[in-house]
């Protein structure tokens, strides 16, 4: 029983430490907060673009990994994507605060159709304080966060339905 158990714990270990180095990893920067299973189940939550360019998502689900987002990332790679689960419906505006790469944030209701379209939205230098707020216009369920310029590349405009797969088992807090 003892060495099932450390073979799956080696296991589990090269799992996310793959997934880990996927997500952009290599910074010298604080690592973000998600939980070890998010990291592990990106692979099975997915998005799929209206092009049907099938995004994998990390998922933030409570207030601590929501407010890290994708803070202090060098790089976010195509095919890759985070979504933002909320409790309650509402006005979810967004800001950049330490975060390193321009990105495109989409707003979708609970059926995936998009409500908004921030696109290339800029990094927030050190200096500026407060940090410029983006979008939260239409009350929506879910924001998604794209490298720049992956939402026109794929069609994903205000009216465009994304297909949401993996999350509905989450927990939302």
């Amino acid at each position: 029983m003892q060495n099932l158990r450390a073979i799956f714990a080696a296991t589990l270990s090269i799992l996310l430490l793959s997934a880990c180095s996927q997500s952009g990893g290599g910074s010298t920067a604080p690592a973000p907060t998600e939980t070890r299973a998010t990291a592990a189940a990106a692979s099975t939550r997915t998005a799929t673009l209206p092009d049907g360019l099938i995004v994998a998502l990390e998922v933030a689900t409570d207030d601590e990994t929501r407010a890290q987002g994708l803070m202090y990332r060098e790089s976010l790679a195509s095919g890759r994507g985070m979504l933002f689960l909320f409790a309650e419906e509402g006005t979810h505006s967004f800001w950049m605060k330490n975060t390193l790469i321009p990105l495109d944030m989409i707003w979708l209701n609970p059926a995936g159709k998009v409500l908004e379209v921030e696109a290339d939205v800029p990094p927030c230098p050190k200096e500026v304080d407060p940090c410029p707020s983006y979008g939260g216009r239409k009350i929506a369920a879910f924001v998604l966060e794209l490298a720049a310029g992956e939402a026109a590349r794929h069609k994903v405009t205000v009216g465009s339905m994304i297909k949401l797969e993996g999350i509905s088992e989450l927990k939302v807090r």
